[in-house]
């Protein structure tokens, strides 16, 4: 990881790259328990990519849910999926959330307020 963030310091990757690696570092800092360290990162990350907004809000729920703060982790999921005008990967996020959490009839619920609810993956999450 240490080669890896040299590299983005000296500008020898591309833009994606830089992206993917600074994601997995920031994946990394929340599996091994580095709650401050994960959230520097997370800031950092947002600030040089501004245009990643499903990338960092992926990062800020998983960091929530990984320290027990489930519910602000729905908040910040209801939220941006409002923000993003229902943007499919948060509404996925929050199905499974709310799946986590025992409660099915509100993410089915979301699941058809889904704009894409009419495609077969989600017919058929909606019928299991």
């Amino acid at each position: 990881m240490k080669l890896a963030t040299n590299e983005i310091a000296n500008g020898r990757l591309s833009h994606l790259q830089r992206m993917n690696i600074f994601f997995n570092n920031c994946i990394l800092l929340i599996q091994i328990n580095q709650t401050e360290a994960c959230k520097k990162q997370i800031q950092q990350f947002k600030s040089l990519f501004p245009g990643a907004v499903i990338e960092s809000l992926f990062l800020e729920t998983a960091l929530l849910y990984k320290d027990k703060k489930i519910n602000e982790a729905i908040k910040v999921l209801e939220t941006s999926e409002k923000n993003q005008q229902g943007s499919l990967e948060a509404c996925f996020a929050l199905t499974q959330l709310l799946l986590k959490e025992g409660n099915v009839s509100e993410a089915l619920q979301r699941l058809r307020n889904c704009k894409m609810k009419h495609k077969l993956a989600i017919v058929s999450l909606m019928v299991q």
